[in-house]
C-alpha cells in the first residue's frame, strides 16, 4: 500500500511540473505576434471600457492550484498558505515573461534567413506620416525606427521592409515600402531608420501617428510579419 500510494504521489508530481511547463508556454508569446498563446487562444472580453483577459485568469487559477497541489505533496512551506501560493503565481508569470525574448531568440538561432531576424519591440517607435496631394492621390512618407537582432551564424539579406496599416475606425490602410535594401551581419543587433513611401486614395484620412502596424520583411525567396501590438 505505502508503495501504490508513492507511486500515486510521484504520479501526481510529474502532472504538477508538466502543468507548471504547459502554462509556460502558454504565457509566452512568439516574436511575431506580441500576445500570448493563451490570450490568443481564450477571448479577451470587454465591458464598457474594460477589458478582461480570460486568458490570463484562467492562467493565474491554473499555476496558484499546482503549488497548493505541491504543498500538499511535499510539504514545500514555501507554498504552504494561500497568500504565499498567490505570491509564487506571481513571480513565476514575471519570470516567464521576463525569459520569453531570450528563448525566442534561441529558438530563433536555429533558423535561417529572415526567419532568424528578431524584432526588439521594446525598442520599437511610432511610425510618424506626412502627405502631399496631388491629381486626385495622396502621396504619403512615413518616418520611425526598428531593432533588428540577427539571431544566427550567417549574414542576413538582402531585404527590403515594409510598414501595414491595418483598418482602425475613420483611419484607412496602406503599405510603405522602403528604397533600400538592408542587411544583418551574423549575431547583429541594428538599429534601422526607415523613410517609407506610398500613395493612398486622397479622400481618405489617416491618424499620423500610428502605434498600430504591421512589419514586413521581405525579398524575393521568403517574406516574415510582425505585428506592432
Amino acid at each position: 500500500m505505502k508503495g501504490s500510494s508513492r507511486d500515486k504521489e510521484k504520479r501526481e508530481f510529474i502532472i504538477c511540473i508538466g502543468l507548471l511547463i504547459v502554462a509556460a508556454i502558454l504565457e509566452m508569446n512568439t516574436n511575431h505576434h506580441p500576445m500570448s498563446w493563451i490570450n490568443r487562444i481564450l477571448p479577451i472580453i470587454k465591458i464598457r471600457g474594460i477589458t478582461f483577459y480570460l486568458g490570463g485568469i484562467v492562467l493565474i487559477i491554473l499555476i496558484y492550484n499546482v503549488f497548493r497541489k505541491l504543498y500538499s505533496l511535499k510539504g514545500w512551506r514555501i507554498f504552504n498558505k494561500d497568500g504565499k501560493c498567490f505570491i509564487w503565481t506571481l513571480i513565476f508569470i514575471v519570470l516567464i515573461d521576463a525569459i520569453n525574448p531570450k528563448v525566442v531568440q534561441t529558438i530563433k538561432m536555429l533558423e535561417s534567413g529572415l526567419d532568424a531576424i528578431y524584432l526588439d519591440r521594446d525598442a520599437l517607435m511610432e511610425f510618424n506620416f506626412s502627405n502631399t496631394s496631388e491629381g486626385g492621390m495622396t502621396s504619403y512618407k512615413t518616418e520611425g525606427h526598428i531593432t533588428l537582432i540577427n539571431c544566427s551564424n550567417q549574414t542576413v539579406g538582402p531585404f527590403k521592409v515594409k510598414v501595414i496599416l491595418p483598418e482602425s475606425g475613420n483611419n484607412l490602410n496602406g503599405e510603405f515600402e522602403s528604397l533600400e535594401d538592408y542587411y544583418l551581419a551574423p549575431k547583429e543587433q541594428r538599429t534601422i531608420k526607415l523613410t517609407l513611401e506610398g500613395k493612398l486614395d486622397e479622400s481618405k484620412r489617416i491618424n499620423m501617428l500610428r502605434k498600430n502596424f504591421e512589419v514586413v520583411l521581405w525579398n524575393d525567396k521568403e517574406q516574415v510579419r510582425f505585428l506592432s501590438e
